[in-house]
């Protein structure tokens, strides 16, 4: 299987229909989907298994509450697909086509970046990621640098817009830190200097 789609879970019976049903609406479907319930207190874990009992791509895992990295690494442990992507619970995926576009444009690369888009709760608009950056040729500290790509909203360090190589995470013990806010600044670190 090509796609290891994981999904961690904790108290989003509000959204956790809306995520999965985008997934299953995608046009590729060479992909296992992994629902990590992180011990959710609501109906999140009877939505999973719902899932899986009418989908056989769908794996749920059931865990003591240990947070967002705990769940990742849950899933992670547990992939078969070439690439591991990670949405979460609460977000979407807006095109079908979405897993179909990154199966094109993988070609054995490690890693395979894309665009989001920003939904705020309560109101009915997407609105695009600034992604702006041009000043960042004239700092010379790479702190500077940094500082200036996380402002300019084009630092893509967060999980959920990428596509990895299960191989490099596992080769490279690459996990995410429990109990670390800002675990995917983190994560990613080790990700591009594998």
């Amino acid at each position: 299987m090509f796609f290891s789609i994981i999904v961690p879970v904790y108290n989003v019976e509000k959204y956790l229909k809306e995520c999965v049903d985008s997934i299953l609406r995608q046009t590729y479907t060479d992909y296992e989907l992994i629902l990590v319930d992180d011990g959710s207190k609501d109906s999140s874990g009877d939505i999973c298994d719902e899932y899986a009992n009418q989908d056989s791509r769908i794996q749920v895992v059931h865990k003591k509450n240990g947070g967002l990295s705990s769940a990742r690494n849950a899933g992670t442990k547990i992939a078969k697909g070439e690439y591991i992507v990670y949405v979460d619970s609460d977000d979407y995926v807006l095109r079908e086509d979405f897993l179909q576009l990154l199966y094109e444009k993988s070609n054995s690369a490690d890693i395979v970046l894309y665009k989001h888009q920003k939904f705020i709760d309560g109101e009915n608009e997407l609105y695009p990621c600034a992604y702006s950056y041009s000043n960042i040729q004239d700092e010379q500290n790479f702190t500077e640098k940094l500082e200036i790509l996380v402002k300019g909203d084009a630092y893509y360090g967060m999980a959920w817009i990428k596509s990895i190589k299960r191989s490099l995470l596992v080769e490279n013990e690459i996990a995410f830190e429990e109990g670390l806010l800002g675990e995917d600044m983190e994560w990613y670190y080790h990700v591009v200097t594998a």
